[in-house]
């Protein structure tokens, strides 16, 4: 049977509920201390942290997250990129690092899962593969390109001051994963759309957070503003129409125009024989030299 798209995002949603519905059902179980004088039926209805981490992946892998980009090494493909995204994405069904550590494994393809194989010995945690498959994939290629783009970068006219920001943020970490707000922001001042940096530069934001807040703040004045005046000219527009329309013409139709013009153009052909002047007969001369 073939569905829709709307059936299809609401088999989506229904699928991501399901998800976290077993997630925080997962995540209530509690694993208590036992010792050997304790009943066995606690190994029983209490499941260890390897059966319940083993779940959990498999539950992950059957929804959304097998859906998330993997990562092979290849010089085209920026890890930075790939980093953040998958740990955004790991996030937002909240994940601890173990966790991931142990989900992030099935995205590695290729040569990165061959790195990763060889070096698991040292790489024991979400914040040591963090690290380090940063530093071994990383290229000062997209790191140069990233900078040029931060220079270069400017704000557009329809574009919104969040889709600049997020776009820049994203650079920044391209660039220096630890870059600090004061250049952040100075990048941001740069690019920022004309009308709104006055403001922006006088209030003096410093962290990127306020930038983003003020920048916003600023915007939806502007927008305001802009509103305004389209309404007022609309209006403006609307009063002229109904003037218009409420003045009659003094023709109506093609056919009376044209009679019109010709009553007008014999008019100001016929000349009297009585002054020689042009638009009258003589009988009706006003001249009193005849």
């Amino acid at each position: 049977m073939v569905q829709t798209r709307q059936q299809l995002k609401r088999k989506e949603e229904l699928d991501q509920l399901e998800f976290n519905k077993e997630f925080q059902r997962l995540a209530g179980i509690e694993i208590e201390q036992t010792t050997h004088i304790q009943d066995y039926e606690y190994f029983v209805y209490r499941p260890i942290l390897f059966t319940m981490t083993d779940k959990l992946i498999n539950t992950l892998l059957s929804h959304n997250l097998d859906k998330l980009p993997k990562f092979s090494g290849k010089s085209n493909e920026n890890v930075t990129k790939w980093l953040r995204d998958i740990t955004n994405e790991l996030n937002m069904v909240k994940l601890d690092d173990q966790q991931k550590y142990s989900v992030v494994q099935t995205f590695l393809v290729d040569d990165a899962r061959r790195w990763f194989i060889n070096n698991m010995s040292t790489i024991n945690d979400w914040s040591t593969f963090s690290i380090e498959i940063h530093k071994t994939f990383s290229s000062i290629m997209h790191q140069e390109l990233a900078l040029k783009k931060v220079g270069s970068r400017q704000q557009a006219y329809d574009e919104t001051v969040l889709h600049y920001y997020n776009d820049m943020i994203e650079l920044f970490d391209m660039i220096d994963l630890n870059m600090n707000d004061h250049y952040k922001i100075a990048y941001l001042k740069v690019g920022l759309k004309t009308s709104l940096k006055k403001e922006v530069i006088r209030r003096d934001p410093q962290t990127v957070a306020q930038f983003l807040e003020l920048a916003q703040a600023e915007e939806k004045l502007d927008l305001s503003l802009d509103m305004e005046m389209n309404n007022l000219q609309l209006s403006h527009i609307d009063s002229v129409s109904a003037i218009k329309s409420s003045i009659k013409p003094y023709s109506s139709s093609p056919q009376q125009q044209q009679q019109q013009y010709k009553l007008y153009q014999s008019s100001t052909n016929v000349r009297c024989y009585k002054c020689n002047r042009i638009g009258h007969f003589a009988q009706d001369c006003y001249s009193k030299n005849y």
